[in-house]
């Protein structure tokens, strides 16, 4: 992965906020030209990814920068709450202990 930022979101068959959180998901990566993974909790793939993430809830979305876990969103998050980590994990946006270091 490098130091780029992707997108992972784990759904499940039949979750109510998966299908919301999915497509906040393709409107975010879309925007900032970010890769994108979906993985199905039902397939073995899914389940292989889950298990080896720690996954138990769905839907689940991870933000990685390179190699590295940047966040775990569990649920369906705000958009405002899906830009801001993404633009933390972009170095765009600063903390709030960034900005006296």
């Amino acid at each position: 992965m490098g130091d780029d930022v992707e997108l992972w979101v784990f759904v499940s068959k039949g979750c109510p906020h998966c299908p919301e959180a999915e497509k906040l998901c393709k409107i975010m990566a879309r925007e900032y030209n970010l890769p994108l993974r979906k993985y199905r909790l039902q397939t073995s793939e899914g389940k292989q990814m889950a298990q080896e993430y720690e996954v138990l809830g769905t839907p689940t979305i991870l933000v990685w920068k390179g190699d590295e876990l940047f966040a775990r969103l569990v649920g369906t998050p705000s958009r405002e709450k899906l830009d801001g980590t993404i633009k933390k994990a972009l170095g765009l946006k600063k903390g709030l202990f960034g900005l006296f270091g």
